[in-house]
């Protein structure tokens, strides 16, 4: 294996050859949109692992920790570290294709994605007991994205709904 340009589409994955294909073979995986998608779609990062493969996975710095919290198994580096070499390379969204996604298996069975504990007892601090059930509503997305204002909803549009 030569160490590879980042994301280089002559080594680009879609599943050709099945997941036979990638056994005993070094993956990376590329978050390719925002924070959400790669929440998203880094559970399917640990089946191709189950196949065989070694599986570096690229992730937005602020979702480093997480993910490799999350996904002990997997290397995870953050967007502008060294990538270190690779047979083949997919984008985090193109998984669902190579697995064959249905809404029927969408993998769901557990939760995959392991908190900072501390972090979690601050927040149950914060927000107090729980009495009722709890609903977190993103509205919007980081404003330097160049799409963000048709992906984005004014708070004081969001707050209108709530008052139904």
């Amino acid at each position: 294996m030569q160490p590879l340009i980042r994301h280089d589409r002559a080594r680009a994955w879609v599943g050709q050859g099945g997941l036979a294909a990638i056994q005993g073979k070094t993956l990376l995986l590329h978050a390719e949109q925002g924070l959400g998608d790669t929440l998203m779609f880094c559970r399917y990062a640990p089946l191709l692992a189950q196949h065989g493969a070694n599986i570096i996975i690229e992730v937005q710095p602020e979702l480093r920790t997480l993910i490799a919290r999350s996904c002990p198994q997997l290397t995870v580096i953050a967007q502008g570290d060294a990538v270190p070499a690779h047979d083949f390379n997919i984008p985090l969204m193109s998984l669902p294709l190579v697995f064959n996604t249905t809404l029927a298996t969408i993998p769901s069975g557990t939760a995959y994605l392991v908190p900072d504990p501390q972090r979690v007892q601050h927040w149950q601090q914060v927000l107090g007991e729980k009495t009722q059930p709890r609903i977190g509503i993103v509205y919007s997305g980081r404003p330097q994205h160049n799409a963000d204002a048709k992906r984005s909803i004014p708070l004081a549009h969001m707050l209108t709904l709530l008052d139904r």
